[in-house]
């Protein structure tokens, strides 16, 4: 081991250049089964036997000798759609600790402590001191309880990390430990000065040709490591088929052989059932499997197997609850599909695999929440395809019953995707609702480009109208919404927190409740100071080319100024709707929210009015979100 170690240190690699993306990010080769010696039928077999004992399968994809041969997906998955890697993400954090390594950045020898000597407890136990950043790899920490890493005493999963009892001497005691990858990607960001989805993306991710990766950030701007990581089934199958050439890519050695090797080796013992795939020893963020298999895999049943003696990689994304019935229908009846030599062509038995993989329809287990990210939706009214993102709380699937929804609105230069990968919006979400701060509710996250959520003055983009008129009818007639104003809320942040606070004033008929964080409201004093060159890039497109000063201040203007339409609206009015206004006292927006709450106070109006430490952050909008969903579940009905 330690000769294998030290070979790795000897040979460092610099990467400075990838190959052109435009090369890189072709579709892998696809060929028959049977030409990469894979019988067509006994695919079909797997799969048949898959969704109907899976029920929740999402995608399938099978390599053989760097080709793909078999691929599927469950509607209504499609092949771009991208999926939560959950704890897949974690074999991503190691090749990225591999690749730190390989540039002589770090050692898997580094003692723990000391890349963080401002996060330090005020005592450091033996135990802490010895901890090395293999032993992060490795799950053996030994520390006997996971440490926290949301929703701790502090807003530093660093600093919980290290405060947190370490009663076994590290290296020997196996504990899974997320908190513990996400120090690797704490680490990497550290010595590399960049997030891990910015190191990885010149080394492995275009290389590879992985195109528009996403990884969800913690409020410390630290990608989580662990979990968050965003990308495509086939992009699961790039990075299989990479550690299966050991850290070979199109004729270049990205990484070095002997990092895949070790990565993907039996470090630590985690049990001794011979029936468990999960009791085979575990590597670098890597599971030893049976058969002489490896994997990456994550919760729901992600999986990337790596099966080197079959020269095959396995791509699956799943939504299930029992992981290891899943590794089963894999060995029972993919196993028996490989021959050493190409089969004769079978024109039937492929012609019955694709009528089997395209009639393919997913479940969805009860009591589990789902997230469909970029839906999409013909715009009449705009003249092209929107996207929206959509959360369906926990028993949503399975049952008869409506809910009430929220209308979650991204910030300027975000989109639809935004909430959940800079916001965590789903853990966030859930645990809100599972702890009965807020009721179960949908959630919708649609796409407002940098429009201001507002009808332009030119009328060539009436966003409002869209919302109003196509996409709230789409979301009330595709899926179970109340559709009483009681049940029906807004909030969103920055420019989102503007567009809540507009729709409610424009459309009190509709909503009852609206949470604006960080609202992009200001004075007419300001809105005639801002420079011209950031006028023309904020505000332009929606309110027109305006020059500077008080020709800024026009009729069409006032009629989408939230400070403007305060006092003209009738107070009875105002009182109808619940009001939050929450920002931070270091946000360049807080003078304007200011003003809102002097409004409404002036006005006599009810109204929540909170100033917290921070800024114009997401770590300041992740912990504002439990409040929203607080606040917006005391407006809707209860029961129904």
């Amino acid at each position: 081991m330690m000769m294998r170690y030290l070979l790795l240190t000897i040979f460092t690699l610099h990467l400075s250049t990838v190959l052109p993306s435009t090369v890189l990010a072709q579709p892998l080769p696809r060929a028959t089964p049977e030409s990469q010696g894979v019988a067509s039928a006994q695919i079909q077999k797997f799969i048949e036997a898959a969704d109907q004992s899976i029920n929740t399968l999402h995608s399938f994809m099978l390599i053989r000798h760097g080709k793909v041969v078999a691929e599927c997906w469950w509607q209504p998955q499609t092949p771009t759609t991208p999926h939560v890697m959950h704890s897949l993400s974690k074999s991503f954090t190691s090749t990225a600790v591999g690749f730190a390594v390989s540039e002589g950045k770090l050692s898997v020898d580094d003692e723990v402590i000391k890349f963080f000597p401002d996060h330090l407890p005020a005592e450091i136990s033996p135990n802490l001191k010895a901890m090395r950043v293999k032993d992060l790899l490795t799950m053996s920490t030994g520390h006997e309880i996971e440490p926290k890493l949301i929703g701790g005493p502090e807003d530093s999963g660093i600093r919980m990390f290290l405060a947190q009892p370490v009663p076994h001497k590290p290296g020997t005691h196996f504990k899974y430990n997320t908190p513990a990858t996400y120090m690797l990607s704490a680490i990497v960001q550290k010595v590399s000065g960049e997030k891990l989805i910015d190191y990885l993306t010149p080394r492995l991710f275009k290389p590879l040709g992985i195109e528009n990766p996403a990884w969800s950030t913690s409020v410390e701007g630290i990608n989580y490591g662990g979990f968050g990581l965003m990308i495509t089934t086939e992009d699961i199958a790039r990075f299989g088929l990479f550690t299966l050439n050991e850290g070979q890519w199109n004729g270049q050695q990205l990484l070095p052989a002997a990092w895949i090797r070790e990565a993907t080796s039996k470090h630590v013992s985690n049990g001794s059932n011979p029936q468990s795939d999960w009791e085979q020893g575990y590597g670098y963020q890597f599971w030893r499997c049976r058969h002489g298999a490896f994997r990456g895999d994550g919760k729901d049943g992600q999986f990337c197997i790596v099966l080197p003696e079959q020269d095959a990689v396995i791509a699956i994304t799943a939504h299930t609850s029992n992981m290891q019935a899943e590794l089963n229908v894999v060995w029972d009846h993919l196993l028996a599909a490989f021959h050493e030599a190409p089969l004769a062509e079978d024109p039937a038995a492929q012609a019955r695999l694709k009528e089997v993989s395209a009639r393919l329809v997913a479940g969805q287990p009860k009591g589990t929440s789902k997230l469909l990210l970029s839906q999409k939706i013909q715009s009449d009214i705009l003249k092209k395809e929107m996207k929206y993102s959509i959360y369906l709380p926990a028993g949503y699937e399975g049952s008869t019953t409506s809910y009430p929804v929220l209308y979650l609105l991204h910030g300027f230069g975000d989109d639809e995707t935004s909430w959940q990968l800079k916001g965590n919006m789903q853990p966030l979400a859930d645990a809100t609702i599972a702890t009965r701060r807020a009721l179960p509710m949908i959630i919708v996250m649609p796409d407002a480009e940098k429009r201001y959520y507002m009808n332009s003055v030119m009328g060539e983009y009436m966003y409002e109208d869209y919302f109003i008129k196509e996409l709230m009818p789409h979301i009330e007639k595709t899926y179970r919404t109340r559709t009483d104003r009681a049940d029906r809320a807004l909030s969103g942040l920055s420019m989102g927190g503007y567009g809540s606070l507009l729709y409610a004033l424009h459309h009190p008929e509709l909503f009852a409740s609206c949470y604006a964080m960080s609202a992009g409201v200001r004075s007419d004093e300001e809105m005639r100071a801002i420079p011209f060159a950031e006028f023309k890039k904020r505000y332009v497109p929606s309110v027109g080319n305006l020059e500077e000063g008080d020709e800024r201040i026009t009729e069409f203007y006032n009629r989408n100024s939230v400070l403007y339409l305060l006092p003209k609206t009738p107070v009875e009015q105002l009182k109808q709707t619940r009001w939050f206004i929450d920002c931070g006292d270091d946000d360049f927006l807080y003078k304007g929210n200011s003003l809102l709450h002097i409004t409404f106070s002036d006005m006599k109006v009810p109204h929540e009015y909170r100033v917290r430490d921070g800024g114009h952050n997401w770590k300041y909008w992740q912990r504002s979100l439990p409040d929203a969903l607080e606040f917006v579940s005391e407006s809707f009905s209860k029961e129904k």
